[in-house]
């Protein structure tokens, strides 16, 4: 058989009738429901924007800027913070969730309410930052906002 040889194709009465049923564009039988919920929408781009954060900073590690890693891993956790306030209806200024490890060194810390995965992966990429660059006292503070 070549590429060039014609083909013919038999078809039964009942193939024949569900392919023309098809091809009736009749909606009868088809019901779909279109929303337009702008709130998981705003959701998905926050969650979206967490996750790019946290891989450009993983990505800054990587190329050797640990300052700006630093820097956005913590924006990663004040991010997924502001996040969760805003969605439990929380204001967001409010100092009660210990977020920051220069906020946490005068008081005790309290556990993390609003923190999600980001904020705990971020956290977590910290606590290694601080350990690679032999900064014991930061990874341990850093290791304390972990515990709940």
């Amino acid at each position: 058989m070549s590429d060039s040889e014609d083909y013919e194709y038999e078809y039964d009465e009942s193939d024949q009738e569900a392919m023309d049923a098809g091809s009736g564009g009749g909606d009868e039988d088809a019901s779909f429901e279109y929303t337009d919920d702008e709130d998981n929408q705003n959701n998905d781009e926050g969650e979206v924007a967490l996750e790019n954060a946290y891989y450009n900073a993983k990505g800054e590690r990587d190329s050797g800027e640990i300052d700006e890693a630093r820097e956005t891993f913590e924006s990663v956790v004040r991010m997924e913070v502001e996040q969760n306030k805003k969605e439990a209806g929380v204001a967001t200024d409010d100092d009660d969730d210990a977020m920051d490890v220069e906020a946490t060194t005068s008081k005790l810390l309290a556990p993390l309410k609003f923190h999600g995965p980001w904020s705990y992966k971020a956290v977590k990429q910290l606590v290694k930052l601080h350990l690679r660059s032999l900064n014991c006292d930061s990874a341990v503070k850093d290791y304390e906002r972990l515990l709940p």
